[in-house]
């Protein structure tokens, strides 16, 4: 992990110069010769640092030409495995879970293995996986400690402090733009609100569905008894 901090970096060039060296040196065959020092980064950033990444699969769209250093090669590993079209974001204004839910968006986990691949479709927001390892083991032997629990949403509202967003030129953008008109209309406000407060439960649903029957008999006996007079 020493060779990610900003401050260890040092021109990718370099190493991969000497790489190249050494291989031609140690390697008499043709073997080796497609090796190359940024494939076998790529695999060790998969191994070693982030055991999530599909690298396999990217490895062939991943362009080594703009890696300047080891933190802009990580980078290139990190992205989407689909590349969106890009807008102007109006509104930078993002929905908060609890918005989404008050809208009626459901979440779902999504298949792929790239964190960074969420979508947005029919109201329905897929999110990768995402698993905090070893996190329960050190709290049972009192290696760590959190507060509250408030203390992992705060972990993770914090991660964008002091962190400047493009908004002109954002991965996201289409979805946000997307949970933004999704939220805006109307109706799936009502419907979230009547499933989540009068349907949520098989018991308030038979309670709705019985005062509906009970008020419909109430209102026919009603006219029935208009049309006797």
């Amino acid at each position: 992990h020493e060779i990610l901090p900003l401050e260890n970096q040092l021109p990718l060039f370099i190493p991969n110069d000497l790489f190249n060296l050494a291989k031609t040196e140690t390697f008499e065959t043709n073997l080796y010769e497609e090796i190359s020092f940024m494939t076998m980064t790529c695999f060790w950033f998969r191994d070693d640092i982030v055991g999530y990444l599909p690298i396999q699969e990217n490895l062939l769209e991943i362009n080594f030409s703009k890696a300047k250093h080891f933190v802009d090669l990580l980078i290139l590993c990190l992205q989407p495995s689909q590349l969106r079209a890009h807008i102007e974001l109006k509104d930078p204004n993002i929905p908060s879970v609890k918005e989404l839910h008050q809208a009626g968006v459901k979440f779902k986990p999504g298949s792929s293995k790239n964190l960074l691949d969420i979508k947005f479709n029919e109201g329905i927001l897929e999110i990768p996986f995402l698993t905090v390892y070893d996190a329960e083991l050190l709290l049972q032997n009192e290696i760590i400690g959190l507060g509250d629990t408030e203390a992992v949403p705060t972990l993770f509202h914090n991660l964008d402090k002091e962190c400047m967003i493009n908004y002109s030129y954002f991965q996201y953008s289409g979805v946000v733009a997307d949970l933004q008109a999704y939220c805006k209309l109307p109706w799936h406000k009502w419907k979230a609100t009547l499933k989540q407060n009068y349907f949520h439960t098989p018991w308030a649903s038979i309670s709705v569905i019985a005062a509906v029957i009970l008020l419909l008999l109430t209102f026919i006996q009603t006219v029935c008894s208009l049309i006797a007079l």
